[in-house]
């Protein structure tokens, strides 16, 4: 508050107010206090959104690390029931490779009487035709019986090659004359060509018989009645044996071979429901 003197002729008149300079001071003062409660009120806002979303992204990592560890669980679990399945199909096909084979040996066993004619003449040519026919039968049964478990046993890593020399040429004529009935049935011609090669070849003699039957087999079967099969051998750069079987079957497309080598798979085309096998051979 401030006097003014009095002027000469006028009415003394009193004012009371403030300066302007002091009213500026004052107004710029609370510009100054409204900036600052402005700016810290966006201060607080920016520093509540960092931290709502910085929640979100907590919430969200959590979320995911849950999801994570429930997969992981989930994956725990599905592999350990594969491993009891896997198990208990192992079971199984032992207990059944056990049951199927007692009743197929006697009937192998006693075909092979029959057929050879042991204790005398059958009495008529078709008695050991039908003998032949049992035995071959008996014989294609022990083999598939032996391809699921190999399959088996591969699948759980717990199969193991009994390795040894290996005379591919006698091999090949067991082979032969292991299929020569089914071979008759279909007055097929199988003819070899193993030629001397000099090679020391080492593997597992049943598994190796086992490969010849089911290639030779496949082609048997899928080879029109009076049709012809060949296997033969030859060495290839680097010392490597090439085994091939060559018949005049129907053959198959680079799909079909494919689909063929799958488990349990067969190459589509004109086959009928005779010629059709387990899907494990190749």
């Amino acid at each position: 508050m401030r006097t003014y003197r009095k002027v000469h002729g006028f009415p003394v008149v009193a004012v009371i107010g403030t300066a302007l300079s002091d009213t500026l001071a004052a107004s710029t003062d609370i510009k100054a206090f409204r900036y600052a409660v402005a700016t810290l009120i966006t201060v607080i806002g920016i520093a509540l959104v960092f931290l709502a979303r910085r929640a979100i992204v907590s919430t969200r990592l959590e979320t995911e690390l849950e999801e994570r560890k429930r997969a992981e669980v989930l994956l725990l679990n599905a592999k350990e029931d594969a491993e009891k399945a896997n198990a208990a199909k192992s079971e199984f096909l032992a207990g059944m490779s056990h049951d199927l084979r007692t009743p197929l040996n006697a009937i192998i066993g006693f075909s092979d009487i029959m057929r050879q004619e042991s204790f005398g003449p059958l009495g008529g040519p078709e008695y050991k035709e039908y003998a032949n026919d049992i035995h071959h039968s008996g014989g294609l049964l022990v083999s598939l019986i032996n391809d699921v478990l190999d399959l088996s046993k591969i699948e759980a890593g717990k199969y193991e090659l009994e390795e040894e020399h290996l005379d591919i040429s006698s091999l090949v004529q067991t082979s032969i004359r292991q299929l020569a009935i089914m071979a008759e049935a279909s007055k097929q011609v199988i003819t070899s060509d193993i030629k001397p090669h000099g090679l020391g070849l080492w593997g597992e003699k049943r598994a190796m018989i086992q490969l010849l039957n089911n290639l030779l087999s496949n082609a048997i079967k899928f080879t029109p009645d009076g049709g012809h099969v060949t296997i033969s051998t030859k060495v290839n750069e680097g010392n490597s044996l090439h085994l091939s079987v060559i018949d005049t079957g129907i053959g198959m497309s680079a799909e079909g071979i494919t689909r063929a080598m799958e488990p349990f798979e067969h190459a589509k085309g004109s086959v009928s429901r005779r010629q059709i096998g387990s899907g494990l051979d190749l």
